[in-house]
């Protein structure tokens, strides 16, 4: 019968792939403290603008800026430029900005919206003076048009879309088809 060793087990590891694993395993908890202590360092930047390159109509009443973190009001709301000019008012949920029109947007325009020199709102407290890395976006409202049915030579009793934007005309319905009455939509 062959008896169990009763060495004293070594409380250091006897593997060298432990040892490598521990090694591993406490500089990634000094780089980890280390990232902890330093804080966040990039800078404030603007991360959705939800009419980027669209067309906007009469029914988008307002646009939405979000943000990386929390950006103080007061700055953004100094700092914000639309060409041209839209009257609005902001309004806040955590890190999303609304921008509400009083009016629809005017037809027929294209529009610029400027943002640079905010700063986060945590900025002065840890010392971060960086301000927010400029922002343009930019949107465009559909063209000014209006329908019509033609009382005279080729556009009689014909529906006629006329772009005042591009100033050009552009009949709707065929030649053998007579139109009295239309209702638009979208």
């Amino acid at each position: 019968m062959v008896l169990p060793s009763s060495k004293p087990e070594s409380s250091t590891p006897s593997q060298p792939i432990d040892r490598v694993a521990i090694v591993v395993m406490l500089i990634l908890v000094v780089l980890i403290g280390v990232l902890l202590g330093s804080g966040e360092r990039s800078a404030p930047r603007v991360r959705d603008f939800n009419w980027q390159d669209k067309y906007v109509g009469a029914e988008d009443t307002a646009f939405i800026l979000n943000f990386n973190r929390p950006m103080d009001l007061e700055s953004v709301k100094q700092n914000l430029q639309i060409t041209p000019p839209l009257e609005g008012r902001m309004s806040w949920a955590g890190r999303r900005m609304a921008y509400t029109l009083n009016a629809p947007a005017p037809y027929g325009n294209a529009y610029e919206v400027r943002l640079q020199g905010a700063k986060d709102r945590f900025a002065a407290e840890v010392g971060n003076h960086a301000g927010l890395q400029p922002f343009v976006g930019r949107f465009r409202t559909r063209d000014r048009a209006f329908a019509y049915i033609g009382v005279e030579g080729e556009e009689e009793a014909r529906l006629v879309l006329y772009n005042l934007t591009l100033q050009k005309k552009q009949i709707l319905t065929p030649k053998e088809l007579s139109v009295i009455d239309f209702k638009p939509y979208q």
